[in-house]
């Protein structure tokens, strides 16, 4: 029989979790609260469990603390005893006034302190078997205080009052209104688009501004791989020798950029080609084929844009009589 209870407390002693328990292990082994004033009464209830090799067996103790002292909240076991604390409670029962706890471990030579804490009014520390530390406020719910620092590396927390210190502070406005072309110093999230009759007419930004969306008076969204609708215009010619002039020169500043062209030989006898040039007798930008008797379309994918302010013409190196259709637009870019 005394084999079968050995066995016993063993599997007792190594059923319970490895954790950080509280245990009073020797008989000079003490758990202790300090209390730092005697402004109120401390109400303290420890439950524990003496293991030994032969029994498990369970106590309690119940203590008042009311003045400013070391008070032994859970004496030593017996010899050859493990006392195994299994749930502490310490009540502050005052309506007002707060007192400061430590909560210690005494082996007879040294101290050992396990918490510390300012218990306020109807607040409640509560320790379990496994040595986690919870505290409650006068109305139950858990108190949770992390350690934080501000960039600046000082402390925004409350202490006294268990808050966050608030200070009112200027705050300099963030979004609003950056007017086209200039620095971007409010970071503005931009909503909608601003609608221009033509990007033509829009001030050049320099590199690194600002900029906004645009939109043609129909509310469709301008991306540049074409232009806005009021930009967009054509030009039809018709040319039977060279330096026949197509789109005239559209302003200081202002480039013409070609996206598609129609070489229209119908009734023509012969295949031949023209040449688009950047102004009279100026560079040579593409030579556009046609074919005997019929018509040839051509798509850019990047534009052909001339000089600022500078007009296109057709340099034909056939003589009959060619239409030539060309759709362009207006940037300064």
């Amino acid at each position: 029989m005394k084999r079968i209870w050995v066995l016993v407390g063993c599997f007792l002693l190594s059923a319970l979790p490895a954790q950080a328990k509280i245990s009073l292990t020797s008989t000079s082994d003490q758990l202790q609260m300090v209390t730092a004033s005697a402004v109120s009464t401390i109400h303290v209830h420890v439950d524990w469990a003496d293991i030994t090799s032969t029994a498990v067996s369970g106590g309690r103790t119940n203590t008042l603390a009311t003045t400013a002292a070391t008070t032994t909240i859970a004496s030593p076991p017996a010899a050859s005893t493990v006392r195994q604390i299994k749930g502490v409670s310490i009540y502050n029962s005052h309506g007002s006034s707060s007192n400061a706890i430590t909560v210690q471990h005494y082996d007879g030579t040294t101290t050992a302190i396990l918490y510390k804490y300012t218990l306020g009014a109807g607040e409640r520390i509560q320790i379990d078997e496994n040595g986690q530390i919870v505290t409650t406020d006068a109305s139950g719910y858990v108190r949770s205080l992390q350690s934080m620092k501000t960039p600046a590396g000082s402390n925004p927390w409350d202490e006294t009052n268990i808050a966050l210190k608030v200070s009112p502070v200027t705050v300099a406005q963030v979004g609003g209104t950056t007017a086209h072309g200039s620095a971007n110093s409010q970071y503005p999230v931009p909503v909608g688009c601003e609608v221009t009759a033509s990007m033509s007419g829009e001030t050049m930004a320099t590199e690194g501004a600002i900029t906004k969306c645009y939109a043609g008076r129909d509310g469709a969204q301008i991306v540049r791989t074409d232009a806005s609708l009021e930009d967009v215009t054509y030009a039809v010619v018709s040319a039977t020798a060279p330096a026949t002039s197509l789109v005239a020169a559209q302003g200081s500043g202002v480039k013409a950029c070609i996206k598609h062209a129609i070489v229209n030989g119908i009734g023509t006898t012969s295949s031949n080609y023209i040449l688009l040039t950047d102004g009279n007798g100026g560079t040579t930008k593409a030579d556009l084929i046609y074919p005997s008797g019929s018509a040839a379309t051509y798509v850019f994918p990047l534009p052909l844009c001339s000089t600022a302010n500078t007009a296109w013409f057709i340099d034909s190196q056939g003589t009959e009589a060619i239409r030539v259709t060309v759709g362009y637009f207006k940037s300064q870019e």
